[in-house]
């Protein structure tokens, strides 16, 4: 269960990072976009005064275009690699859950386990002490019946008396 809150923060700042990340490509896309807008204007504002810069201005636009498309084409990714990582972060929620639904069921067991252990202690020992009064009533009824029955009616000798259970 720690590893797995463990995995969890981890994914979880994974994601934070990644968010920064993806700010900062945003924001250096919105800049580029207002490069690219100003360079639009300049290029308007050369070619007609001066067609020498256009070829220069149209490759810088075209620069940074690319750059801009490269950089939503990584904030595309980052974002997906965040999506995968909430995904992540979802399940180890469920599976934290689900141990800890696991653990709750897993003590409430070995309450039940100890309360029927408990209770069979208890019955034991009650089912000894009644086996004990029996065997102290048999000697007796034994002893009363030796003294009280003349030697005829005696068990013969050779006949062992039933032994006492432990």
């Amino acid at each position: 269960l720690a590893q797995v809150k463990g995995n969890l923060a981890a994914k979880e700042q994974e994601a934070l990072d990644l968010r920064e990340k993806i700010i900062a490509f945003e924001n250096d896309t919105a800049a580029k976009d207002l490069k690219i807008a100003d360079l639009k204007q300049q290029f308007d504002d050369e070619k007609a005064a001066n067609s020498t810069h256009v070829g220069e201005l149209q490759q810088s636009i075209a620069t940074h275009e690319e750059e801009a498309g490269k950089l939503n084409a990584e904030i595309g990714a980052l974002k997906a690699t965040i999506d995968a990582l909430y995904s992540d972060i979802e399940g180890l929620k469920e599976e934290i859950e689900s141990k800890k639904a696991e653990n709750a069921t897993l003590v409430d067991d070995n309450q039940n386990l100890r309360n029927d252990s408990q209770a069979l202690k208890q019955t034991l020992e009650e089912k000894e002490g009644a086996i004990s009064a029996l065997q102290g009533e048999l000697t007796k009824a034994r002893a009363e019946k030796t003294t009280s029955e003349p030697a005829s009616h005696q068990p013969h000798p050779e006949v062992p008396p039933t032994p006492k259970k432990k």
